[in-house]
C-alpha cells in the first residue's frame, strides 16, 4: 500500500486527495493548495500557479485540474499552488506582492525570517521542492500589461540530468518558442535536481477556456511522460523553436513607453525596439537590438515603471 503524504503538517493519506490553505508563518497570509495522492506508487510532480497575480490562464488551469484530477487515476503523487501570490491576486495587481512590492519569482528560496514574498518562496521551496519531487510545472502569461506569444522558459544552467529532461518535455509542449534563460523558482528547481519548466500563454490580464484547455494539455502531457497518468504523449507539432540567445529587457528609468515593434516580429542589430519618454516628450532611454533576433514579448501599456519589462527578444 502507498504510504500518506506531509506536506506542511498536513497528511493526505493514499488514495485521496486533500484541499487546504497552508498559512505562511508569521503572517495573516494562507496559500491555496491541492494534494493529491495516487493509490499506486510514482512520480510526484509540483505545479505552481499565480507567481505573478495577473497571469490568469494558468492559474484557472490550476484550479480546473485540481478539481478533474482524482486519486484513484493516478499512479503517483500532484500538488497544485494555486495561486502563489493570493494577496497579489485580490489586490489585482501585475508582478507584485502588495505588501513589499516584491517580484515573487525573483526571491527563491526564500527566507523564513523575511518580507512576506520572502515566506512565501520558503514555505514552497522547503515543502514542495525537496527531495522526492521529481517535477516542477510552473504557470505563466501575460501580466496585466503584457503581450507574449506562447513559449516555455528552460533554466540553461543547473544539475545536468534535471536540464536535459526539463528541455526533452519543452520539446513537446504546445508553444511556438523555446526560451533558454535563467533564474526564478525553476532555476532553483534544477539547482537541486528537479526537471522543471515555465510554461507562458495568454496576455494583457485576459484569459479564456481556450487558453486555459491548451494548458491543460501541456501539464497532462508532463503527466503522462512521468506516467502518473495514464496515456500516451501527444506530439502537437511542429517542434518550437529554441532561442539559446535571449535577452529580457528592463526599463531603466519609468516614464512612457512606445514600442517600436510587434509581436514575433523579426528584426536586425541595431534597430529601434523602443524608447521611454518623459510627460513632456523626452527621451529618456532609447532600446537598440544587440543582434538579430525576434520578439516574443513586450510591454503594452503606456506607462511603465523602473525595471518593468520592455521587451523580451531571442535569437
Amino acid at each position: 500500500m502507498k504510504t500518506s503524504l506531509n506536506y506542511a503538517n498536513y497528511e493526505v493519506k493514499s488514495g485521496t486527495k486533500e484541499q487546504m490553505m497552508i498559512s505562511i508563518e508569521g503572517t495573516d497570509v494562507k496559500i491555496p493548495v491541492t494534494i493529491i495522492n495516487g493509490i499506486d506508487d510514482g512520480k510526484t510532480m509540483v505545479v505552481t500557479s499565480g507567481v505573478h497575480s495577473g497571469e490568469y490562464p494558468g492559474i484557472e488551469c490550476a484550479i480546473q485540474l485540481a478539481q478533474e484530477i482524482q486519486p484513484e487515476n493516478v499512479k503517483g503523487a500532484i500538488v497544485f499552488v494555486h495561486p502563489c501570490n493570493p494577496t497579489g491576486f485580490e489586490a489585482q495587481v501585475s508582478y507584485i506582492v502588495p505588501e513589499d512590492g516584491k517580484n515573487l519569482g525573483r526571491f527563491f528560496p526564500g527566507n523564513p525570517e523575511g518580507t512576506l514574498t520572502d515566506r512565501i518562496c520558503h514555505m514552497i521551496s522547503s515543502n514542495f521542492l525537496k527531495e522526492g519531487t521529481d517535477m516542477l510545472i510552473d504557470l505563466h502569461g501575460g501580466d496585466l500589461h503584457e503581450r507574449l506569444s506562447t513559449f516555455a522558459f528552460v533554466p540553461k544552467t543547473g544539475e545536468e540530468n534535471a536540464q536535459k529532461t526539463s528541455m526533452e518535455i519543452a520539446s513537446f509542449m504546445n508553444v511556438k518558442y523555446i526560451v533558454m534563460s535563467g533564474g526564478g523558482m525553476t532555476q532553483y528547481a534544477v539547482g537541486q535536481g528537479i526537471p522543471a519548466l515555465v510554461l507562458e500563454r495568454g496576455d494583457r490580464g485576459s484569459w479564456n477556456q481556450q487558453e486555459v484547455d491548451f494548458y491543460k494539455k501541456d501539464v497532462l502531457n508532463i503527466f503522462k511522460y512521468f506516467q502518473v497518468i495514464d496515456g500516451k504523449v501527444n506530439y502537437f507539432g511542429p517542434a518550437p523553436y529554441v532561442f539559446e540567445k535571449c535577452d529580457m529587457v528592463y526599463a531603466p528609468v519609468s516614464g512612457c513607453w512606445y514600442r517600436a515593434i510587434e509581436l514575433e516580429e523579426h528584426f536586425v542589430e541595431g534597430q529601434k525596439l523602443g524608447e521611454i519618454k518623459d510627460f513632456h516628450g523626452n527621451v529618456l532611454h532609447t532600446l537598440y537590438a544587440n543582434y538579430d533576433g525576434v520578439v516574443h514579448a513586450y510591454w503594452e501599456a503606456l506607462s511603465i515603471k523602473e525595471g518593468q519589462l520592455m521587451v523580451g527578444y531571442g535569437a
